[in-house]
C-alpha cells in the first residue's frame, strides 16, 4: 500500500528526475544523458515499487488518454499484481474520479481477449473484473478500453467505450 516513506518527486520530460525542492513553479532542471542540466516542464509523478505514477485529471478518451502517456514517455497504467491495485485504489481515493480512470487494458486487437499495452494478456496474471467475466460491461463488443471503477463499484475493472471521456493515470519506468 502506498505510504508516507515512497518518495514523491518531480517527474521530468523524457524520465529525468530532481527533488521537489528543486521546482520552481511547474520548471524545473534536469539532468540529461551527458551531464547538462535543461530546463523541462515537470508533473508530480508518485514513486512506487520502481515506477513513477501520475494521475492525469484532464477527462481524455483512451486514445487521447494513452497518446499523453506516450508523449511523456510513459504508458496509460498496467495493473499486474493485487499490490498495485490497491496502489492505484489509493491514487483514486485521493482525488476525484466519479467515473473511474483508464488503464493501458483493451481488446482492441482481438475482441475478448484482453491485454495491457506491453502485449501481455491481462488473463495471464492478476485481474480484477467486475463479476466473473473479463471485460463484461453489458455493451456488447462496443466497449473495448479498460477503466478502474471508482470506490463506489469497489475499484473493479470494467471495459468502456474507448471514445468516453474520463481522467487517466500514466505509468514510467
Amino acid at each position: 500500500m502506498f505510504g508516507p516513506e515512497d518518495k514523491v518527486l518531480q517527474r521530468c520530460k523524457f524520465g529525468h528526475e530532481r527533488e521537489p525542492s528543486t521546482a520552481q513553479g511547474d520548471q524545473t532542471t534536469c539532468s540529461s544523458n551527458n551531464g547538462t542540466w535543461r530546463p523541462f516542464t515537470c508533473k508530480r509523478a508518485i514513486a512506487f515499487k520502481g515506477s513513477y505514477y501520475f494521475v492525469q485529471n484532464e477527462q481524455l478518451s483512451w486514445i487521447e488518454a494513452k497518446e499523453f502517456c506516450e508523449s511523456k514517455s510513459g504508458f496509460l497504467v498496467d495493473i499486474k499484481t493485487e499490490e498495485e491495485q490497491r496502489f492505484v485504489e489509493s491514487l483514486i481515493d485521493a482525488g476525484s474520479y466519479p467515473v473511474g480512470v483508464w488503464t493501458g487494458g483493451n481488446d482492441l486487437q482481438t475482441e475478448g481477449t484482453f491485454q495491457w499495452l506491453d502485449n501481455t494478456y491481462i488473463s495471464a496474471g492478476f485481474m480484477n473484473w467486475i463479476g466473473t467475466n473479463q471485460g463484461f460491461s453489458g455493451n456488447g463488443g462496443e466497449d473495448d478500453c479498460m477503466h478502474v471503477s471508482p470506490k463506489s463499484m469497489l475499484y473493479k475493472w470494467v471495459d468502456l467505450d474507448c471514445s468516453i471521456t474520463i481522467q487517466s493515470i500514466c505509468e514510467f519506468q
